[in-house]
């Protein structure tokens, strides 16, 4: 893809649109007729996840500064009618190699047209309300991200209950001078019952992977603890913008190898952490069909007469509409 010219130092977004939730393939089948992604569902409403997510991401950065990564075969949901438009950079990757080739692939992309930027990593798998809260703290993780570039900062969800399925926070000391702000002590990953009950007792947050960072203090960070991996996305780096593109990126990822973003990067990278709670707002990773019917049986049937639906059966009319 040509390279654009862009002022440095800007603030960027990526989209992370690379998953294919296979734990929900049975639910879309049935809702939508074809396993599908969920990022392209809508189950609330007429428009998607992705859509939302984008609307988030423009919202903060603007229109031009956003990188999206999909998974291969995923233009498809993106060109249809009913699609919102698409914005910045999409790019397709040629495997799903976990999330840390997820994220360094459109981070590649950002610096190459800009080695001073600050991003705001997105995944479009949340449910976030109400936006403008969560913009607010976007916001101000991207400030102190800027303020402070040698640290990444988490946007975490407030518990609001012992959650065993989610990684959780473990918030350190607060941070001198910021707000509402904490290192990061620990992370920990899906806890057993007790443990969980502990977390939430102790005021642990929720790890969304919301998050803010100096691009190039990303890839620092990548070159440190996935040196091979960083190999192959620096070669892509150096090759975009060119007619050796699209060769290169088919290239490095055909012996890509396998990181986790979470386990890999940021547990390992700890001490450069700092976490923020989205207060006064709503999150749910909606990965699993319960956390989907309990956010649409709260805000879409509340109506005591209507029966909530199973996640085995379709969803209502009202929350049904082709891919947008």
């Amino acid at each position: 893809m040509t390279r654009r010219s862009y002022k440095t130092g800007e603030r960027w977004a990526i989209v992370l649109a690379g998953g294919e939730g296979t734990r929900l393939s049975d639910m879309t089948l049935r809702v939508f007729g074809e396993r599908r992604p969920k990022q392209y569902c809508s189950f609330l409403g007429r428009r998607t996840m992705f859509d939302h997510t984008m609307e988030r991401a423009i919202g903060l950065v603007g229109r031009r500064r956003v990188v999206t990564v999909i998974g291969k075969g995923h233009m498809r949901f993106l060109t249809r009618p009913t699609v919102s438009p698409l914005f910045g950079y999409v790019v397709e990757q040629p495997r799903n190699c976990d999330t840390a080739p997820g994220i360094y692939l459109p981070l590649a992309y950002v610096l190459a047209h800009d080695a001073e930027a600050t991003v705001a990593l997105f995944p479009t798998d949340h449910f976030v309300s109400p936006n403008f809260a969560f913009l607010s703290c976007m916001d101000r993780a991207l400030s102190l991200a800027e303020r402070r570039p040698d640290r990444y900062v988490l946007a975490a969800a407030v518990a609001d209950r012992p959650e065993t399925e989610y990684g959780w926070i473990q918030p350190g000391a607060a941070l001198r001078g910021e707000d509402d702000m904490s290192a990061v002590q620990r992370f920990h990953e899906k806890p057993d019952a007790q443990t969980a009950e502990t977390f939430f007792r102790e005021g642990f947050l929720w790890n969304t992977l919301n998050m803010a960072v100096r691009a190039s203090t990303l890839w620092t960070l990548g070159w440190r603890y996935h040196p091979a991996m960083m190999e192959r996305f620096e070669r892509l780096r150096a090759a975009i913008g060119s007619p050796a593109e699209t060769e290169m990126l088919a290239r490095v990822y055909q012996d890509m190898p396998q990181a986790n973003f979470s386990k890999g990067i940021l547990e390992r990278a700890a001490s450069q952490g700092v976490v923020m709670p989205m207060r006064d707002l709503e999150w749910s990773d909606w990965g699993r069909p319960e956390r989907i019917q309990e956010t649409l049986s709260r805000r879409v049937l509340s109506e005591p007469a209507v029966a909530a639906p199973s996640p085995l059966s379709p969803l209502p009319t009202p929350a049904l509409a082709p891919a947008a």
